[in-house]
């Protein structure tokens, strides 16, 4: 018998083949590899449990130089870029109204209702697996269409100068948060890959205001090597 999760992976890779460039993999994500200095990634947010799992997408920006740098400083991977759906449901035009937040896809609905007894509110975001195909063909064009949007992709320089991307989100309560913690660390490196080795240590000084409190181990690592930077920057530059 097909687990939910082989379904739902089959449906994501008949949707991927609707857009060019575009495939699934079994990582449970969309991926476009066909720029050379970064992958577009559109991640549904999948986490399978108990015939049912959460939809929450958000996209992904893989870019070589910067994720390389940051397992450099601090160890582990992290995607250039991070920004879920939820932050900006009102940027997306292609999933329903009441899903873009978060939804679930179910196994069997029918009876999940008949057996949880969910409430009105709840029951409107449940998905049968059966139903899932023009939901996830909407959550894949909401995310290029995002992605679009939000970064230049014409070339590595247009992509790094115009770092990070730009939006409102959908609260006052709700922070813009792409200089804050690791997004913060991710910007400090892409300002250096640019030619701006002053701004790290802006960030990192206590006149600098955010929301949470920053990741100074990393940025001390990166300021220690910023000189090296700098001339690695200045020799593939041609200055002296």
């Amino acid at each position: 018998m097909s687990t939910l999760k082989n379904k739902v992976y089959k449906i994501c890779s008949d949707v991927a083949s609707e857009y060019p460039g575009w495939e699934f993999l079994s990582s449970g994500q969309f991926k476009n590899k066909s720029l050379k200095y970064l992958t577009l990634g559109i991640n549904p947010g999948f986490s399978f449990a108990l015939n049912n799992t959460p939809l929450q997408p958000s996209v992904h920006i893989y870019h070589k130089k910067s994720m390389a740098l940051f397992k450099k400083l601090s160890g582990y991977d992290q995607p250039t870029s991070i920004v879920r759906f939820q932050t900006v449901p009102q940027m997306l035009t292609h999933m329903p109204e009441g899903l873009r937040r978060l939804c679930w896809i179910m196994g069997d609905k029918n009876l999940q209702i008949n057996v949880a007894q969910p409430s009105e509110e709840a029951r409107e975001k449940m998905i049968d697996v059966t139903e899932s195909l023009p939901i996830l063909r909407a959550m894949m064009a909401d995310g290029i269409s995002l992605i679009e949007k939000l970064y230049h992709l014409d070339s590595e320089e247009s992509f790094l100068r115009n770092f990070p991307p730009k939006y409102v989100t959908r609260s006052d309560m709700i922070p813009y948060d792409e200089f804050e913690r690791k997004k913060g660390m991710m910007v400090c490196i892409v300002r250096a890959l640019t030619g701006d080795f002053d701004f790290a240590g802006k960030y990192r000084d206590d006149s600098y205001s955010t929301v949470y409190p920053k990741n100074m181990k990393e940025i001390d690592s990166l300021l220690e090597i910023m000189p090296e930077l700098e001339t690695q920057f200045h020799k593939k530059s041609n200055v002296v």
